[in-house]
């Protein structure tokens, strides 16, 4: 499919007459872009849009950018666009640090790898460097949010949303929902939003209680939460406060919905450090390698809608020709690096369709003298079952254990949240795998820590599967139940919560 920037000038021509007179800097044109693929027009403003071309009202492009072809499937387009939808939000616009052309950017480097033009990206940079730009910068941001966010940008044409292989139609949530006046239903615009499929279908024993009042009947609580406008969203878990958010938002309800729920089960904590990864490393002084990490700060520091993404393109091919010349030792240390740049949704979208990924787990020396992580990452690349089977019962390292409990901990946490949404698995774990974990935990008898993964790798195995499925019958017939109660009396596990709370989700079974 071809991939198209659409151009506009938010301006109509007055930037390119006036500019040099008002801030001294000759600026073309103000500008607006969107992409244009299989006959839909995507743009940033208020929210994402998806729009016929040429139907919008920005009227017709000043130009239009042939940016390439790209391959990708109308599923995997459609999978990305929704992870954008929670950093796109009509709240997150800024003409000057999160606007359309930002949206474009991340967009195009997802589709073709490639930039939009230079001139386009560098605009607001370009315009905030004058003493003019900065003194008017609050003044063209209003005046121009009636052209970007302008109410007709809803307006017009819409695009249907491409058919896409093997969705399942949306099920309505179970709710319960208590009202503390008759005078305060669940406000219009947001009820569609948590019974007509936005919220998760929770799994049998699981309930979202909704309850709706007003802050003029229940004064204390408007002024505990600090509730200033309507409607307001707060989730609570166990009777703790966890998120708080102002208006029917939909993004937002998607995403602290499932994050209760992940709340409410341990969380694996991953230990952090003082310093990014391979920043001190020999390659650290690539430029390419410089980008992703001043990335990854800036992401941390001001959050990931205020972070615009690095070349990928050039990171990629830096990653793909450096790696193989560095020391086995200090390879770890960019596998890390790059793992933390995939927190990024749009980073690891964008990861999953270019090789770097074979480069980095596809060695042809071998690792058999390196440290445990990069063994076990050997491994992993060959197959994806034995080396996790062979490290949590065969390792001589407890590091290697922990290592190897991580992975299959995370492909049954995959599992896992496909199955609460009522999706099929995408990356079963095998028989051999179970049965190993299983065993694992029988013959752990040192490290506290090993032992609360193995039991979280198997909860996750566990919870929300069908009854009577392969890892349940197992642990039936090796009894593990006992082996648990018994753990709890060494002193090495004593007092351990997580041993009982599996004992109690085995006996659920």
């Amino acid at each position: 499919m071809d991939v198209e920037l659409y151009v506009y000038d938010l301006s109509g021509g007055m930037a390119r007459q006036f500019s040099m007179a008002l801030i001294g800097q000759q600026i073309d044109a103000i500008y607006h872009t969107s992409i244009v693929l299989d006959r839909v027009e995507y743009f940033f403003g208020q929210g994402i849009h998806r729009k016929i071309p040429g139907t919008t009202h920005h009227g017709r492009p000043m130009k239009v950018v042939n940016l390439g072809k790209t391959h990708l499937t109308a599923d995997v387009i459609e999978e990305y666009l929704q992870s954008l939808e929670a950093i796109y939000t009509p709240e997150s616009y800024d003409l000057f640090v999160h606007n359309c052309n930002n949206f474009s950017q991340d967009l195009s480097m997802f589709l073709v790898g490639k930039s939009i033009p230079e001139e386009i990206r560098s605009l607001p940079e370009t315009f905030l460097r004058t003493p003019m730009g900065q003194m008017l910068r609050g003044q063209i941001d209003q005046s121009m949010r009636t052209m970007t966010q302008a109410p007709d940008a809803v307006s017009g044409h819409n695009a249907p949303r491409p058919q896409t292989n093997g969705a399942k139609p949306a099920v309505s949530a179970p709710l319960q929902t208590n009202g503390t006046s008759s005078s305060a239903p669940v406000a219009a615009q947001l009820k569609p939003l948590l019974i007509n499929g936005t919220a998760p279908t929770p799994r049998p024993g699981q309930v979202y209680n909704v309850t709706s009042m007003s802050v003029f009947d229940s004064t204390d609580i408007g002024s505990k939460y600090s509730i200033r406008a309507t409607p307001t969203l707060i989730t609570f878990l166990k009777g703790q406060k966890l998120e708080q958010w102002s208006g029917a938002d939909s993004a937002a309800l998607r995403g602290n919905l499932p994050q209760s729920r992940h709340f409410a089960h341990h969380v694996r904590q991953n230990p952090t450090t003082g310093q990014t990864p391979g920043e001190d490393g020999p390659y650290g002084a690539h430029i390419a390698i410089k980008q992703l990490v001043e990335y990854i700060r800036r992401r941390d520091t001001e959050g990931i809608s205020n972070a615009p993404l690095p070349d990928l393109g050039t990171i990629t091919h830096a990653i793909t020709s450096v790696f193989p010349k560095i020391p086995t030792e200090a390879q770890f240390a960019l596998v890390d690096l790059v793992r933390i740049g995939a927190i990024d949704p749009r980073v690891a979208s964008y990861l999953t369709t270019n090789p770097t990924l074979l480069t980095l787990l596809f060695q042809n020396n071998s690792w058999s003298t390196a440290p445990a992580n990069l063994r076990l990452l050997e491994e992993l690349a060959a197959t994806c079952v034995v080396p996790s089977q062979d490290a949590t019962t065969n390792a001589t390292t407890q590091r290697a254990r922990q290592a190897a409990t991580a992975v299959i901990y995370n492909l049954a946490a995959l599992n896992h949240n496909e199955r609460v949404q009522d999706r099929a698995d995408t990356s079963p774990v095998s028989e051999d795998v179970e049965a190993a974990l299983v065993s694992a935990v029988f013959e752990e008898t040192e490290s506290r820590e090993t032992l609360q993964s193995m039991c979280m790798a198997l909860g996750m195995l566990l919870y929300g599967a069908e009854e009577g499925n392969g890892v349940e019958a197992l642990c039936d017939a090796m009894e593990l139940s006992d082996c648990l109660k018994e753990k709890e009396n060494l002193p090495a596990f004593k007092g351990d919560a997580l041993l009982k709370e599996l004992r109690e989700l085995l006996a659920r079974k």
